[in-house]
């Protein structure tokens, strides 16, 4: 089986689902070994980065791909097998960005900054004393 690795470069991300070309053709059954960053492509590392200064809108949400399969045509369903997902950092980070997602309502006057450490299990949110399971996966894919 061959595989494929690819680490993109900054501005080899695409920022948008659909209209971008391949980064490259692979044959049905080719493994990817691909890595990706966070949906805020690096710029938040502390509690004290804010979104409103730290992020350039639009380009969050970094994709890596994508990826032509010959033989696929419109219409087709493409089955992935994700055989492993490991974080690319010891940390992760969350929070609210005033006008955008889910929160649009949101007046950005106070961001929620967290910072959540990686470890066995848990995760620690910087704001409101919350612990919950950390789980990886993928969120966008496609």
């Amino acid at each position: 089986m061959e595989v494929v690795e690819f680490r993109p470069e900054r501005e080899q991300y695409a920022f948008t689902f659909g209209g971008v070309a391949p980064v490259r053709k692979v044959q049905p059954g080719t493994m990817l070994r691909l890595w990706t960053d966070d949906a805020y492509c690096g710029t938040i590392r502390s509690v004290d980065d804010l979104p409103s200064t730290s992020l350039t809108m639009p380009f969050v949400n970094p994709q890596t791909g994508p990826f032509y399969v010959e033989g696929a045509e419109p219409g087709d369903t493409l089955a992935l097998h994700f055989a492993e997902l490991t974080p690319a950092r010891d940390y992760g980070a969350s929070c609210t960005i005033p006008l955008f997602g889910g929160l649009t309502s949101t007046t950005g006057r106070r961001p929620c900054r967290t910072r959540c450490p990686s470890g066995p299990g848990s995760t620690r949110w910087t704001g409101p004393a919350a612990r919950s399971g950390s789980r990886p996966g993928p969120r966008t894919c496609g």
